[in-house]
């Protein structure tokens, strides 16, 4: 049986493990990468006691708060979500600096929704990005629907939200 939740072409998604701490690490407590997340760079205490927690939910039943690696050539670059919370099914992803601008933003996503409509069968997924987060912005437009544009006051920002039904995503 594959440990893997699902692949891409270039990615293998799978649980996090220990051993993924120093990725996980310069993932969670690079600024860059946490600016637009709501929540500030972590330090090396934060992102281990982060990751343990993160692979303890794993085996809590019902948890409905999935918290992937997310794989290139066998070194952890990233992480992606599947969050079931009081607004459906919400998406996300944060990868590793360094591997930014090389596609895999947009790989991942698409195999995201892929997995979220053809294997877990939802019937619809969500996602926010901070409006001044062009990237990601730019890569929810290419995938999802832009349904509004909303004052987060948690993170005191501006943010689209997005969504996409399975109907609009057997379509595409």
């Amino acid at each position: 049986m594959s440990p893997d939740i699902f692949v891409t072409e270039r990615l293998k998604i799978r649980f996090l493990v220990l051993k993924d701490l120093n990725d996980f690490i310069d993932l969670q407590s690079n600024q860059n990468v946490m600016q637009y997340v709501g929540s500030p760079a972590m330090s090396t205490d934060e992102c281990e006691a982060d990751l343990k927690r993160l692979i303890g939910l794993y085996t809590e039943p019902g948890n409905g708060f999935s918290v992937w690696g997310v794989y290139f050539q066998d070194e952890m670059i990233g992480t992606c979500a599947l969050i079931q919370n009081e607004n459906g099914n919400e998406i996300g992803y944060r990868l590793r600096e360094k591997f930014w601008n090389q596609k895999f933003g947009s790989e991942l996503t698409a195999g995201l929704l892929q997995y979220a409509f053809e294997h877990l069968n939802l019937e619809s997924v969500w996602a926010e990005a901070d409006v001044s987060n062009t990237a990601s912005v730019k890569l929810l437009d290419k995938f999802m629907n832009r349904t509004d544009k909303v004052w987060n006051e948690t993170d005191n920002c501006w943010d689209y939200k997005y969504l996409l039904t399975k109907i609009d995503y057997e379509k595409i």
